[in-house]
């Protein structure tokens, strides 16, 4: 890369390298770039051969050859169907490429094999389902990872969470109570019974089952959490900061989550950080651009801010 009378410069995988010139034994020039080294290399392998495919496709993640890289993972599971490294790492580039159907369709081919650890693609493929907004879909492939293994205390959990979004209460309540047992001690499963506590209106049960909203793990639990802290402080109007904490826990957890915007949006109104709270609203309605609750958050501003026109207008918006 570059060359002085004390140094050279080399690149590695592992990044930059500066070599004393004084231990410098012999130099070999290879001028031939990452494309022109993939189709050369490329060309070689055998249309079976596994290991040669995934060595290549990690060559053109390395270095930037994202198109050349899907093809080649996909040559690996063409070559070996139940490789689930090869999922993996083929999902991985399929989400960074935006190619969310490509994503789907990969976890469903790979399921179908029953490979080894096949219920911890179902919960991925679980996760994006439920990301995309479609609950039910999720909530049937948390179920296929549970009847794939059923000592699967991460489907099951998925599970109880796909449950209460679709409001499948009594159901969500007794997968939780097994999946309670299962994992004695786990917090997650303590958390989750929590949730579901929550959802059926049991907010005592809730509250001693709930984590607190820094040690939640889910954005469902942190929004929970948050709920119950915010209906406190009705009477301990202080809270209104610990509240704010949860709804922030839950946005970390699920940036793409609008409740856990618009909660947010709330509780910094609450606390007079209009500026905040209006950033909240505007990206839980950008994301949103149906969400009731969003335009009546920016309806609040407005009303605030002496706007009783503009605010009547974001109301009967947020009516229709």
């Amino acid at each position: 890369l570059d060359e002085n009378e004390k140094e050279i410069v080399i690149q590695t995988k592992g990044g930059k390298q500066r070599v004393p010139q004084a231990e410098v034994v012999s130099r070999e020039w290879n001028s031939a770039t990452p494309r022109q080294r993939y189709e050369k290399e490329s060309a070689k392998l055998e249309e079976k051969d596994a290991e040669g495919h995934q060595k290549m496709a990690e060559f053109c993640v390395e270095n930037g050859l994202i198109p050349q890289a899907l093809a080649e993972w996909e040559k690996v599971l063409a070559a070996d169907p139940k490789r689930i490294a090869a999922c993996f790492a083929l999902g991985d580039l399929y989400r960074r490429s935006m190619d969310l159907d490509g994503e789907l369709g990969l976890y469903r081919r790979f399921c179908a094999t029953g490979g080894t650890g096949v219920e911890r693609v179902w919960v991925r493929m679980a996760g994006l389902l439920a990301a995309l907004g479609l609950h039910e879909d999720a909530v049937a492939a948390y179920e296929g990872g549970v009847k794939a293994f059923p000592v699967s205390l991460e489907a099951k959990l998925g599970l109880v969470l796909g449950l209460v979004r679709v409001g499948r209460f009594e159901e969500a309540a007794a997968q939780a109570e097994r999946a309670e047992r299962q994992g004695t001690g786990d917090a997650r499963a303590k958390a989750v019974r929590g949730l579901v506590e929550f959802a059926r209106g049991n907010d005592a049960a809730a509250e001693t089952l709930l984590p607190p909203a820094d040690a939640a793990t889910e954005a469902d639990v942190a929004l929970a959490r948050g709920v119950l802290v915010f209906r406190a402080a009705r009477t301990a109007p202080t809270k209104i900061v610990d509240a704010a904490a949860a709804f922030l826990k839950a946005v970390e957890l699920s940036p793409t989550s609008t409740d856990a915007w618009v909660d947010l949006g709330l509780c910094l109104l609450l606390a007079g950080r209009t500026a905040e709270a209006d950033f909240c609203f505007t990206t839980a309605g950008g994301m949103d651009p149906a969400s009731a609750r969003a335009e009546c958050g920016r309806g609040l501003l407005e009303l605030l801010a002496g706007k009783n026109d503009e605010a009547a207008v974001r109301f009967a918006e947020a009516a229709k």
